[in-house]
C-alpha cells in the first residue's frame, strides 16, 4: 500500500520540489536532490507573468460552476420525473438515456460543437460548460435515489392536495440530498462515479 502511495504521489512532490528550486540548481545532476537549498517561488511569479494563468483558472472555475449548477438543476427536475411522475414516452425515454450512455464522447462531439455553434455559443465558456450541463448518469442517479422514497410518502402528499413542485421540494429533494452532494462534488473534477439510491 506504502508503495503504491509513493508511484502515486511520488510524480507530484518531485514536481513541486523542482518548481521551488531557483535558477542556480541544477535539476538535470547526475544525483538529483529531492529537496530544493534555496527554496523560491520566484518561478511561479515568472509563470504568472507570462502567461495569463490567473484567467485560465476563472475561466475553468465558471465553467465548472455552470456545469455542477446545469446538473443539479437539471438531473434532479428529469431524475424525479422519471422515477415518481406517469407520462406517455417515459420508458422510452429512460431507454434513450440508457442508450446514450453507450456511446463514447468521441462519437457526439462533432454533433455537440454544431449545436453550441448553432445556439451563437462558439468561442464562450458558456459554449464550453453547455455539452456537460446535464450528464445522463447524474440522471439515472437522481431517479434511482428518488425511487428509493416510499410510493406510500408520495401518495400520502398527493390526499394532502400537495403538487409535484410541492412533493419534489419536501419529500424528493430531502431524501436525495445525499446522493446529489456525492454526484455535485465528483463533477467538478471529472466523470465519476457515485454510489447513491438504494
Amino acid at each position: 500500500m506504502l508503495l503504491v502511495l509513493v508511484i502515486t504521489i511520488g510524480p507530484f512532490l518531485w514536481q513541486l520540489s523542482t518548481s521551488l528550486k531557483g535558477k542556480d540548481e541544477d535539476v538535470y545532476s547526475a544525483t538529483p536532490r529531492f529537496l530544493p537549498e534555496n527554496p523560491t517561488l520566484d518561478n511561479y511569479a515568472e509563470v504568472a507573468a507570462t502567461i495569463p494563468v490567473w484567467s485560465y483558472i476563472g475561466n475553468s472555475l465558471v465553467v465548472a460552476a455552470l456545469v455542477v449548477a446545469g446538473n443539479a438543476l437539471g438531473a434532479t427536475l428529469a431524475g424525479y420525473a422519471l422515477a415518481k411522475l406517469d407520462f406517455r414516452g417515459g420508458k422510452l425515454v429512460l431507454g434513450l438515456i440508457l442508450a446514450s450512455l453507450l456511446l463514447p464522447g468521441e462519437v457526439t462531439i462533432i454533433s455537440q460543437y454544431v449545436t453550441v455553434r448553432e445556439f451563437g455559443l462558439a468561442d464562450t465558456l458558456a459554449g464550453v460548460a453547455v455539452p456537460g450541463a446535464i450528464g445522463m448518469l447524474n440522471v439515472l442517479l437522481m431517479r434511482a435515489a428518488f425511487q428509493a422514497v416510499p410510493r406510500e410518502v408520495e401518495e400520502a402528499a398527493i390526499v394532502d392536495g400537495a403538487n409535484a413542485w410541492r412533493r419534489l421540494v419536501h419529500i424528493g429533494l430531502p431524501s436525495a440530498r445525499g446522493c446529489s452532494a456525492s454526484w455535485s462534488s465528483s463533477r467538478s473534477s471529472a466523470r465519476g462515479t457515485t454510489s447513491c439510491g438504494r
